[in-house]
C-alpha cells in the first residue's frame, strides 16, 4: 500500500514537478482538515489556523505552479518553432542542391549546351538545327575575351592618369579656365596625355570615350578628345565618318574652348577638308545659339585654309562676324592669322573690306604677322599711307 503511494507521488512529481507535488499535498491536507471537522462537528482555534496557512501555502504555491506551467509552455513551443525552421531551411537547402549546379562561366561550355538543346530540340520535333561551328565557338570566345580586355584597360587609362597628378599645375588650370565649381583638374602634362592617347587609341570604344566626355574631370575629357584625334588618324574612311558622326552628336559634352580647338580643327576640320561635300554641317551649327558651335565653325576652318581654301574660311568669317561673344571673335582672329600665312595680300584686302565690322580683336589676332611698322599704321586704318 505504502508502496502504490509513494510511486504515485513520484510519478505525479514527475508530470508537475516539485512544485505540483507540494501544491497537492497542501490540497489533500485541507481537505482532510475540512473532514475532520465534520466528522467531530466542531472547529477549533487550531484547526481554523491550519486552514488558514494551508490556504495562504496553496494560494502562494498554485502562483509559483502556474507561472513556472506558462513559462515552459513558452518555453516548448519556442523549441517547436526552432525545430520548424531548422527543418525548413534543411529542405530547402536540399531542394537548392538538387535543383541548382554551380559551375564557372565558360563560354565554351555555355555554346555545347546550348548546341544540346538543339540537338533535343531538334530529335524531338524531328528538323534539323543549325549549330555553333568551332569556328564560331573560337570567335565568341575571342569578343568575350576582347570585352574584358577593354574594361581592363579603360580602368588602366583612368590609373595612368591619377599616377601623373599634379597638384601645382592642377592649380594653375582651375585659375586659368576659371570654371573650378564644375570642373576637378588633376594637372597632368598635356604631353603624357597625348602619349596616353596613341597608347590606348585601339583599345578603347566610343562607348568609354563618350563615359570620358560626361567626366567631371577636365584631365579625363581633354583625354577623351584625345583619343577621337587618334582614332581618327589610324582609322580606314569607314571608321572615321563613324567618329566625326559621333564628335557631331556628343559635341554638346565638349564645352571648354581647349577641347572645342582641338576636336575642331583635327576631326570637324579634317573631316571637312577630306571631303568637301560636308561643309554644309556650317550652316547646321550656326543656326544654333550655342557659342561653342560658333567657335567650332571658326576654328574647323583651320585645315581647309593650311590647305590653301581661303574661301571656306572667309566665308565663316563673315557669317560670325555680327557675333560680339569673345571666344567667337578670337576664334575669326586665328583664321585671318592662318589665312595671313597662306596668302598675305587676299588676307589683307578681306580685313580692309571688314574692318569696320571685324571686332579690334579680331583684326589685332589676324594682323599678328604683319611686318611691325605697317600693321601699327594698319591698325588705326590708316590705309593710304599704307598701301601697297
Amino acid at each position: 500500500m505504502l508502496e502504490q503511494l509513494l510511486t504515485s507521488l513520484h510519478s505525479y512529481k514527475e508530470k508537475t514537478g516539485t512544485t505540483g507535488l507540494a501544491l497537492g499535498i497542501l490540497v489533500v491536507l485541507f481537505i482532510l482538515s475540512l473532514l475532520s471537522d465534520v466528522m467531530y462537528g466542531t472547529t477549533t482555534v487550531v484547526s481554523s489556523l491550519v486552514k488558514i496557512v494551508l490556504i495562504g501555502d496553496i494560494g502562494y504555491t498554485s502562483f509559483v505552479f502556474f507561472s513556472g506551467l506558462s513559462t515552459n509552455v513558452r518555453k516548448t513551443k519556442k523549441r517547436i518553432a526552432t525545430k520548424n525552421n531548422i527543418h525548413k531551411k534543411k529542405k530547402l537547402i536540399n531542394t537548392i542542391q538538387k535543383t541548382t549546379i554551380i559551375k564557372p562561366i565558360n563560354p565554351l561550355q555555355e555554346v555545347e549546351t546550348l548546341e544540346s538543346a538543339h540537338v533535343d530540340e531538334s530529335t524531338e520535333n524531328k528538323e534539323a538545327t543549325p549549330v555553333l561551328s568551332a569556328l564560331e565557338k573560337e570567335e565568341l570566345i575571342k569578343q568575350e575575351e576582347q570585352q574584358e580586355q577593354e574594361v581592363s584597360c579603360f580602368r588602366e587609362l583612368r590609373e595612368d592618369l591619377k599616377q601623373e597628378e599634379n597638384t601645382d599645375r592642377a592649380l594653375k588650370q582651375r585659375d586659368f579656365f576659371n570654371n573650378a565649381e564644375t570642373r576637378k583638374y588633376l594637372g597632368v602634362n598635356i604631353s603624357k596625355i597625348v602619349q596616353f592617347s596613341e597608347t590606348y587609341a585601339s583599345k578603347i570604344t566610343l562607348n568609354e570615350i563618350q563615359e570620358l566626355l560626361q567626366s567631371e574631370i577636365h584631365d579625363e575629357r581633354i583625354m577623351a578628345v584625345w583619343l577621337l584625334i587618334s582614332t581618327y588618324k589610324e582609322s580606314q574612311q569607314d571608321k572615321q565618318e563613324e567618329i566625326y558622326n559621333f564628335y557631331i552628336e556628343n559635341r554638346g559634352l565638349v564645352d571648354n574652348w581647349d577641347m572645342v580647338d582641338l576636336a575642331a580643327r583635327n576631326i570637324l576640320g579634317i573631316h571637312i577638308c577630306n571631303h568637301p561635300e560636308k561643309q554644309v554641317i556650317a550652316k547646321e551649327l550656326l543656326r544654333t545659339d550655342s557659342v561653342w558651335d560658333k567657335r567650332t565653325i571658326a576654328m574647323s576652318a583651320h585645315p581647309l585654309v593650311l590647305s590653301g581654301n581661303l574661301g571656306y574660311g572667309f566665308s565663316v568669317c563673315e557669317q560670325l562676324i555680327n557675333h560680339d561673344e569673345e571666344l567667337v571673335q578670337s576664334a575669326i582672329g586665328w583664321v585671318l592669322k592662318e589665312a595671313y600665312k597662306q596668302d598675305s595680300v587676299a588676307t589683307e584686302l578681306f580685313i580692309r573690306s571688314h574692318f569696320e565690322s571685324l571686332s579690334k580683336q579680331a583684326i589685332r589676332i589676324g594682323t599678328e604677322r604683319m611686318e611691325k611698322d605697317y600693321r601699327k599704321s594698319f591698325l588705326k586704318g590708316e590705309f593710304a599711307m599704307t598701301a601697297r
